[in-house]
Parts: structure tokens; sequence; C-alpha cells
């Protein structure tokens, strides 16, 4: 954690921010190791034509098998060891995109924290009914699996899902239920085949209670990359009102649906949070907002920063995974007087120069007072 930190330091030395205070970094609470809840394989061939199933090794496209890969799941580890025995022992062929040949592309493990439930996705160029008896081999083998979907991705390159037109990737179900469930922070989640989860939901759960913890109370809460709806749904009873901005439908589908599944009001926007945010400045004009935001490893995009400074925000959030855009992002914020309370730094991939960043910021304007009514909502037709 010592070098992380120094890490960062230096990130933030680069654009002369040289006395922040940067707090301890917060470990995993599940430890160094069992901590992955979701692991991806690939299939290939070994250079004997072996069929061989694994992850790509660092920098290159060969398969490295991992059977005792410590950072996953006990369970996971299971289910990566049934599924390597099952296709090399029925020799399912991997597919070439280029040739359009064989059947087996990847494998995604998903294990819920809090049921232990897995649900496994098999990404294939073609549909097969081998795929069918792999299936049915691996929930026979190993009962935690509660089912098995089949997702078809004949595109070349390496990307595991292939979005369709309405925004979401497809699966079909092969056997078993459709779906498992996850909690975060008080929060009930539905998790398809396709979804983004987290990787590490012990470490989520601590980040987003403590960035409620955070949440100044009864103010409007403004959360942009809003995913699944984390924030803006843990967030939404401490400030009595919520909307969230998303890029992804299927992912706002899915914050709609945990909202609904909670019984938690919240608004969820699809879009670009640079086109969707004059709307929402107009929605809480005047009522000094708290915005969360937890952009892509990129940080934020053109435009957005001055979005959120039309939001007139009491205070801001930044939630990052990459320190060099973390860095430059509230640089520009500090250039507009904003005061950086905290920095605190969470283990999200322990053994790793990887971390998430918290940093919560306070605009420099005294806090208005007059926020005792909500923001309108929009009645949907």
């Amino acid at each position: 954690s010592r070098a992380w930190f120094d890490m960062l330091r230096y990130e933030l030395r680069t654009v002369e921010l040289k006395d922040l205070r940067i707090n301890r970094v917060v470990p995993s609470p599940d430890g160094q190791n069992d901590f992955r809840h979701v692991v991806k394989l690939a299939v290939g061939l070994t250079d004997r034509g072996s069929i061989r199933v694994g992850a790509f090794g660092r920098n290159s496209h060969d398969i490295v098998p991992i059977p005792k890969c410590n950072v996953a799941t006990p369970k996971i580890r299971e289910v990566m060891s049934a599924l390597a025995y099952h296709t090399v022992g029925m020799e399912i062929p991997p597919y070439d995109p280029m040739e359009d040949r064989g059947i087996l592309r990847y494998f995604v493990i998903r294990q819920s924290r809090s049921t232990g439930k897995v649900l496994l996705t098999m990404i294939a160029g073609r549909n097969d009914q081998v795929l069918r008896d792999l299936a049915e081999r691996v929930m026979t083998d190993r009962p935690d699996v509660a089912g098995v979907h089949l997702h078809i991705n004949q595109e070349p390159g390496n990307a595991f899902f292939v979005r369709s037109e309405s925004g979401g990737s497809d699966a079909r179900l092969l056997n078993g239920g459709p779906y498992i469930e996850e909690e975060l922070a008080g929060v009930r989640y539905r998790i398809g085949p396709t979804d983004f989860f987290q990787t590490n939901p012990s470490m989520a759960d601590r980040i987003y209670r403590d960035v409620v913890a955070a949440l100044p109370a009864g103010r409007p809460l403004v959360d942009l990359y809003s995913g699944v709806g984390g924030i803006a749904l843990a967030g939404v009873r401490k400030s009595g009102w919520a909307i969230g901005v998303e890029q992804g439908v299927h992912a706002v589908s899915q914050a709609k649906m945990a909202a609904q599944q909670n019984g938690l009001s919240v608004e969820f926007l699809a879009g670009d949070v640079v086109d969707c945010l004059p709307d929402i400045t107009k929605r809480v004009a005047g009522k000094r907002p708290h915005v969360v935001v937890n952009p892509a490893r990129r940080g934020l995009e053109p435009g957005v920063i001055k979005g959120i400074l039309d939001l007139d925000p009491s205070s801001i959030t930044y939630i990052s995974c990459n320190r060099r855009s973390f860095a430059v992002d509230l640089r520009h914020f500090v250039d507009h007087k904003f005061t950086v309370d905290s920095i605190t730094p969470y283990e999200m991939f322990p053994n790793t120069a990887h971390c998430e960043i918290v940093a919560q910021l306070t605009s420099p304007r005294a806090v208005d007072r007059n926020t005792s009514r909500a923001p309108r909502r929009k009645r949907l037709r």
C-alpha cells in the first residue's frame, strides 16, 4: 500500500497539488485472497493443438491455466476446474472468428457474496447441442451454479460481449435460473448473465457506505456515471431526492429494476452525462445538490466539469480507478476554488497496483440553507 500511496502522491505533484492529505489505504475486507467474485476465462489451443481453458497471459493471447487462482473465491475455483475438465473431456473446439470455425470462446463466472450462488455465461461463436450438455454437466457437478446462459459473439477482437441495438447484450438461458442476487449497502440487485457488477463486492459495499455517510442530509443527490445505480440507490434515503445518469441503456434498466424491487424512488436517465446535465441543472436550480462522479478510466470528458459547475453543487464526491485522470480532474476543481477535504484510497484489487480513490470536495460558496423543497420530478407518459 505504501507504493500505491507514493504513486498517487506523484500524480498529484505533476499537476501541482502538493499539500493534499491522503488517508491510509482502506484494506480489502475479504483480505488478500478469495476476494474476486467475477472471473473471465478463455478457450484456446496449446502449441500442440490440445484444448486449453484459462486466462490470457500478460500482454499476450497465450492462455495460461489458473486452477489455483488464489484471488478467486473457492466456489469460483471449483467451477473453473469443472469447466476446464468437461470442455477438454468433451473436446469442444475453440471458436476462431477469422475463420468462423469452432464453438467456444469464453466463460464468465460470477458469484454472489450475499447468497453464494454462481451464474455462468458461456460465450460462443455458434449455438450447439454440446453447450447444453456442458451446462448440464457443470450444474450436476457444482450445485451452487444457479444458472447457465449462452451469449453468441462472432465478432473479431477480444470483447467478451457484443451489444444489441437496444444497448444490452443478449443471452439465452440454457439451464437453471435467469439471475443471481447481490446486496450492497442495503440495496438488493439482480445480476443477469451479461451485466457488469463489482468484482470485489465487499470493498464496493464499504465504499458505498462511506460515500453515503458523507452525504449532506436532505440535499439533492446527482449521481453521474451511475452504472447500475449503486450510489443513488444507497443514498436516496439520506438525500431525499436522487437522480442517476448513465450512458449504458442496459445498466439504466437494471438500476430502475433495482429501485422498484427495493421500493426506492430514484430517477435514472440514459445518455451521455454532458448532454443530460443542462436539464438536471434547471431542475435543481437553487438547491445546491451534492454531486457524485464515478467516470471511466479516462476521467471526465470535455464539457462535463463545466456542466457540474453549472449545477452549483455544495459538495462533490469524486470516485476514480485511475490516479492520473483523477489528479488532472481534481486540479480543475481546485482551480475553481473547491476545497479537497479528503482523499481516501481503497484496496479494490489486492496484490496489484490498482486502487479505487474517493475524494470529498467542498464548494467555495457558503451552503445555502433554503433546500427544504426537493426538485420537481418528471412525469413519464
